[in-house]
């Protein structure tokens, strides 16, 4: 199974290598393909796509020691072809299944993206297009509900016929689904606007969340305000 990591990446940080380095280890996929966003849903970002992706390059290319790891423009090349055009998963999917070449495609998001997924452009059908690998963060508690309606949305779905029971359970015992999978993740707790906003403030990032590759390249184009 080929696992796709999307994000806008504005600016991509070690959050999101561990966050990958972990989806080789749980749930185990064999390939993995990062997927710079060309003009996102609901955000406008601060770098154009190229300039994003020239970074994903940067800040994930060494993972490939990790397993078969490629950053692809796909995402970006179909946006510069629909200017103006709004780039969803379900928009790009037959790019992806037509490189897959047969292989099984598993989309990977975090929870909140879960609890979101009903907004995403054709709903339901996107659910059961694909499967779907869920990060939860580590240390996630029941604090603030999140792990209760991920439950509850998971069995609505489940009831609904969108997932269906029989996926290999997860490490907390839960019962799995067949195209639908949580995994734990132990990425560090950093957003891409954290450090935006640090850079903002300060000129500098936190200390400890970008690649060095990636800061140096920040500070020498002065991107995002870098001093």
């Amino acid at each position: 199974m080929i696992a796709v990591f999307g994000g806008t990446f504005d600016p991509p940080h070690l959050g999101h290598a561990e966050a990958i380095q972990g989806v080789f280890e749980d749930p185990g996929c064999e390939r993995l393909w990062v997927l710079p966003s060309g003009n996102p849903v609901g955000k406008t970002p601060s770098l154009s796509a190229q300039k994003r992706l020239e970074l994903a390059h940067l800040a994930f290319d060494d993972l490939k020691t990790q397993g078969p790891l490629e950053v692809l423009d796909l995402e970006v090349r179909w946006a510069e072809q629909h200017t103006g055009e709004i780039s969803t998963t379900w928009k790009i999917l037959p790019e992806l299944e037509r490189r897959a070449q047969g292989e099984s495609l598993a989309w990977v998001i975090g929870t909140d993206q879960l609890l979101s997924l009903e907004r995403w452009d054709r709903f339901p059908e996107v659910l059961t297009r694909i499967h779907w690998i869920v990060l939860e963060r580590a240390g996630l508690t029941s604090q603030g509900g999140e792990p209760d309606a991920i439950q509850k949305l998971l069995g609505r779905w489940q009831s609904e016929g969108l997932l269906k029971a029989g996926g290999k359970p997860d490490r907390g015992g839960r019962a799995g689904f067949t195209n639908l999978r949580l995994a734990s993740t132990r990425a560090r707790a950093v957003s891409s606007t954290q450090i935006r906003e640090s850079f903002a403030r300060t000129g500098k990032p936190p200390e400890g969340v970008l690649d060095p590759r990636v800061a140096a390249h920040l500070k020498l184009h002065a991107l995002y305000g870098s001093a």
